[in-house]
Formats: structure tokens, C-alpha cells, sequence
């Protein structure tokens, strides 16, 4: 009887367990990337058709992400002023969001370095 005893408890003890570790890993929280941007100062000729490419959603149509760019730095026309900085969402998800709330896209960002974008701007 003994024997029957300390059998269960190893399957009750070996079930709590995998109970335990199963439930764990599923609460396992999960960062997102943070939602990235670069600060764009104008330059004499620049248009937001043309910095919309910065967005690196090369298959966005050009008009929403031009329209996303005037929500995004609360601009009432696509004029720009040389020495004015823009705001631009890079990658998808970031794109994604400011396309969604544009208006709080600022607060939510994060500025990287538009160091690596100043090649592609070249270009």
C-alpha cells in the first residue's frame, strides 16, 4: 500500500510540475521593436513625395505615405521650409502606426540615426 501511495505522489508531484512549466512559458512577455523614426532637417528642394521614400516602404503607395508624413508633423499643406525638421516613420510597423494614429505617432517614437539614411538620401 505504501508503494501505491508514493506512486501517485510522484505522478501528482511530475504533473504540478509540467503544470507549472507549461502555464510559465506562455506569460513569457514579449517586447515589441520600439517604434522608430528619424528627424529629417529640409533641405532647399526636398518635397514629402520624395522623403516618403525614407519610410523604407518601398510599396506603400507614395500618396498615403505622403499623407501619413503632413498627419504625422501636423503640416496643412505638402510645402516645406528648408531648415524645418520633419519627423519621418522608418519600417513597416512604425509606418503601420503612424498610419493609424498619426497624431500620437510622435510620443510613441524612437529617434534613430538618420546617419544610415543620408547614403539612400544621395542616391
Amino acid at each position: 500500500m505504501r508503494r501505491t501511495n508514493l506512486g501517485k505522489m510522484r505522478w501528482v508531484l511530475a504533473l504540478v510540475v509540467l503544470g507549472c512549466a507549461w502555464c510559465g512559458a506562455g506569460s513569457v512577455e514579449r517586447s515589441a521593436p520600439p517604434l522608430t523614426a528619424i528627424r529629417h532637417i529640409v533641405q532647399p528642394g526636398d518635397t514629402l513625395w520624395a522623403l516618403s521614400r525614407l519610410t523604407e516602404c518601398g510599396r506603400a503607395d507614395k500618396r498615403t505615405l505622403v499623407w501619413m508624413l503632413q498627419k504625422v508633423n501636423h503640416l496643412s499643406s505638402a510645402g516645406l521650409r528648408p531648415g524645418q525638421a520633419i519627423l519621418i516613420p522608418t519600417g513597416a510597423r512604425s509606418v503601420r502606426s503612424a498610419l493609424r494614429r498619426p497624431a500620437q505617432f510622435a510620443d510613441q517614437a524612437t529617434l534613430v540615426s538618420a546617419a544610415s539614411h543620408e547614403a539612400d538620401r544621395l542616391l
